[in-house]
C-alpha cells in the first residue's frame, strides 16, 4: 500500500468538512459506545490562547480524511 501524500491546514471545526469528519467519527463512537461523543467536544475551546483545529486533506485530489483538535488543558 502506497502512503497517501496529506496536507495539515488549520481550519474551522464548524467548517463543512470539519462537520462532515465529525459527524462520521460520532456515528462509529456511537456503533461501538453508544455514545457519540459529541459532548466530550467545545469546539470553542479551539479559539483561546494555544488552541487550534485542523483537517488533513489528501493530496492532490483535496479528499478531507480527517480531522483533530488541539487546546491547552492547563495554563
Amino acid at each position: 500500500m502506497t502512503p497517501t501524500p496529506l496536507a495539515i491546514r488549520l481550519a474551522s471545526p464548524h467548517s463543512a468538512a470539519a462537520r462532515s469528519l465529525m459527524d462520521e467519527l460520532s456515528a462509529a463512537l456511537s456503533a461501538l459506545t453508544g455514545d457519540d461523543g459529541r459532548t466530550s467536544f467545545d469546539p470553542a475551546q479551539t479559539f483561546g490562547a494555544g488552541g487550534c483545529f485542523a483537517i488533513a486533506y489528501a493530496v492532490p485530489d483535496g479528499t478531507a480524511l480527517g480531522c483533530g483538535a488541539l487546546q491547552p488543558l492547563a495554563p
